[in-house]
């Protein structure tokens, strides 16, 4: 048997009359009143505490501050109410106008009835009032995501163009003074300028080819989730980082059987990428990386990578995954766009990232995935 909860609505009319036949009709609807206020300024601290449905309040009451009737007291509650505690609003008036529909869309009023108004029609305002701030909730919902990805977005371009100017000049720098000094350089010393114009160009292209992946995801949406084979993701990945590997002479310590869990098997591998190279770059000299997994109390698997590297502060911890930020933004190399693709991953994919570190003891980065049941 279902039981539907009654809608919960307070009533707010500075006329005891009123504000007590709006309580019966709201009763006789099929509505629960659960308060009751005779001004604006009762009716905000009202709304914060009770947290109704629906407010259905006059828009002409005493004001108990200035101790004079004001015509507007309803639009300024309504609008302090919109700020504090968001909540679907009827406004009560004697009279209609152009002006006040006008003022009373743009303190977020979903609806307004003229006094007096019949049962079915003060039932019909409150449906529209709360369906309107539903898709007032979503719109303002959507624009605050749209604001926090332009803002993402300026933060990358600065990031990247600043990126792409450094790398370039890099080695436009190394081609002047080999174009200038050619003659004199010796064998060995042209090659290490060469060696340096190299490296320079292959930590543009990752650039490039970062900034082109994280375009995917962004427009992607959400893959089929599929079983993973995690040992050989990791299999994958470490072939692609073989060479740097054995240059800092890093070692890996795997789990001898990963726990099952879904997720999309190309970006879960750059995941692992981008956690495993940089454990390469910042561990310990030499690096030693710890790969685990473990099935959580929530049914997700956690996914970790921990190093021997200097570990890191609270502060650059909150940095991290911040978009578009490096802990060195004035070297070469840095955790920068890696990360937050790897946020990026873990958050379409239904899981989240992180890192847990303490200076001086290494750090430990994690991302979690949907648990899978495996096949009997």
């Amino acid at each position: 048997m279902t039981v539907t909860t009654p809608i919960r609505v307070l009533v707010v009319d500075d006329e005891i009359l009123n504000n007590e036949l709006i309580q019966f009709q709201v009763q006789a609807i099929g509505y629960q009143v659960v308060g009751c206020a005779y001004d604006g300024v009762t009716a905000v601290k009202l709304t914060d505490v009770t947290h109704p449905d629906i407010v259905v309040m006059d828009l002409r009451m005493w004001d108990p501050v200035t101790k004079q009737d004001d015509l507007t007291a309803g639009l300024k509650a309504a609008e302090e109410i919109q700020q504090l505690c968001p909540t679907p609003i009827v406004l009560l008036t004697a009279h209609e106008s152009a002006d006040l529909i006008r003022q009373a869309s743009q303190v977020g009023i979903g609806a307004y009835l003229i006094k007096p108004a019949s049962n079915a029609e003060l039932h019909r305002a409150i449906s529209i009032s709360r369906a309107r701030f539903q898709d007032l909730t979503e719109v303002r919902r959507l624009n605050q995501e749209l604001r926090a990805q332009n803002a993402d977005l300026d933060a990358f371009v600065a990031m990247v163009a600043h990126g792409i100017q450094q790398r370039i000049g890099v080695s436009i720098g190394y081609a002047e003074f080999l174009e200038m000094n050619f003659a004199e350089l010796t064998q060995d010393q042209i090659e290490m300028h060469l060696k340096e114009m190299m490296r320079a160009g292959q930590a543009l292209s990752q650039a490039v080819n970062e900034l082109l992946f994280f375009a995917r995801i962004r427009r992607s949406e959400k893959p089929a989730m599929v079983p993973l084979d995690t040992a050989q993701i990791v299999r994958n990945v470490q072939e692609r980082l073989e060479l740097s590997a054995q240059t800092r002479q890093a070692t890996y310590t795997l789990p001898a059987e990963w726990p099952l869990a879904l997720g999309y098997a190309p970006w879960v591998e750059e995941i692992w990428m981008n956690y495993l190279s940089n454990g390469i770059k910042y561990g310990g000299n030499p690096p030693r990386l710890t790969l685990g997994a473990k099935t959580q109390a929530d049914g997700k698997v956690r996914f970790w990578v921990s190093d021997n590297g200097p570990g890191l502060t609270a502060t650059e911890q909150a940095r991290l995954f911040q978009p578009f930020s490096r802990l060195n933004p004035d070297k070469e190399e840095g955790h920068g766009l890696g990360l937050v693709i790897v946020r990026r991953i873990a958050e379409k994919l239904g899981g989240h990232a992180g890192v847990e570190s303490t200076p001086g003891q290494g750090s430990t980065f994690f991302f979690t995935l949907p648990g899978a049941v495996a096949d009997t």
